[in-house]
């Protein structure tokens, strides 16, 4: 006579431990993985952007990000400034302080930077975006800078004519 394992009241409890154990496992794997990805994006952005290499942290932006922040700096802000100002602010390092998922899809690294002028902690959003994460800026612009509609459709007022 053989005996079957499968049916013993042993295996039925290995089973219902397994299953869970098994979730669990593929669960923080997934997590682990999702953190190293956040934090080897943040990494290679701040790296780029530190050191005033504008064109290698685009792979690590979102497309709002580049169109709005990265295409700004790199044909506004770079053009302007002195040599003398990027030599002594390079080079720069960006430590990762931590990473807070704030959902599946979104998370925000806080980081210190050092460069040979000063030392800045600040935080950077990412969004995940075809499985991929990546930093997700868009800075706010001074009214200043943006017209504003009203403006654009306001009638000119006639001229008025003192006696």
């Amino acid at each position: 006579m053989e005996h079957s394992f499968s049916s013993t009241p042993l295996s039925k409890m290995n089973h219902r431990l397994f299953l869970p154990l098994l979730f669990g496992a593929l669960l923080l794997a997934s997590c682990q993985n999702d953190e190293l990805a956040v934090r080897q994006c943040a990494q290679s952005y701040l790296d780029a952007v530190g050191n005033f290499r504008i064109e290698e942290a685009e792979p690590y932006a979102t497309d709002e990000t580049i169109a709005t922040y990265l295409h700004y700096v790199e044909e506004v802000i770079m053009p302007n400034l002195m040599p003398e100002v990027i030599a002594s602010s390079t080079p720069a390092t960006s430590v990762i302080d931590d990473i807070a998922f704030t959902s599946d899809t979104t998370a925000t690294v806080r980081f210190t930077k050092t460069s040979p002028k000063d030392t800045q902690t600040a935080t950077l959003d990412l969004v995940k975006r075809n499985n991929q994460w990546k930093v997700h800026f868009i800075p706010e612009i001074p009214a200043i800078l943006t017209p504003r509609r009203d403006n654009l459709t306001q009638k000119i007022p006639p001229k008025i004519t003192l006696p």
